[in-house]
């Protein structure tokens, strides 16, 4: 006789902290990921590559746990700086669609906690991200069960 089994996630405990560090990057910035071609948008190849570092290093600090759906997200983003070129507040969308496409929360349930930049001479900038799920309240309870099928009411 087959037994089925249930993959039950393990999720990060509510209240921890993941925290990771990326290289700051121009192609970080919403200003700089995208471009026109044939009639149509396109992210860069290197917009992707930014993205990409954000996420490896996201999946690498999760150890394979996963956040907790319809659940809200914080995220803390300290920015270092070399000059006052890059514009922090840009680099938000890009770390959150990297952050949604990881964690598997949609971004419409992130917060941000703090967004903040430092100006750092002669060192090598940087992205400091922090994100985590508070233990109360922030929960979704507009889902209910009709039949086996969750609806919005």
């Amino acid at each position: 006789m087959l037994q089925s089994r249930v993959l039950v996630p393990r999720y990060v405990p509510l209240g921890e902290t993941v925290t990771l560090t990326v290289p700051l990057t121009s192609t970080l910035s919403k200003n700089a990921q995208h471009e026109v071609g044939k009639g149509k948008v396109f992210l860069k190849d290197d917009a992707h590559a930014a993205r990409d570092a954000i996420g490896w290093e996201l999946k690498n600090a999760l150890q394979g746990r996963v956040f907790q759906p319809r659940r809200k997200v914080w995220l803390d983003i300290r920015v270092q700086r070399s000059d006052m070129k890059s514009d922090p507040i840009n680099l938000l969308d890009a770390t959150a669609d990297a952050v949604k496409d990881v964690i598997r929360v949609d971004d419409r349930w992130f917060a941000v906690a703090r967004l903040d930049w430092e100006l750092v001479r002669n060192e090598r900038p940087f992205v400091r991200l922090q994100i985590w799920q508070d233990a109360e309240g922030n929960i979704d309870t507009s889902l209910k069960e009709d039949g086996g099928h969750a609806e919005l009411v």
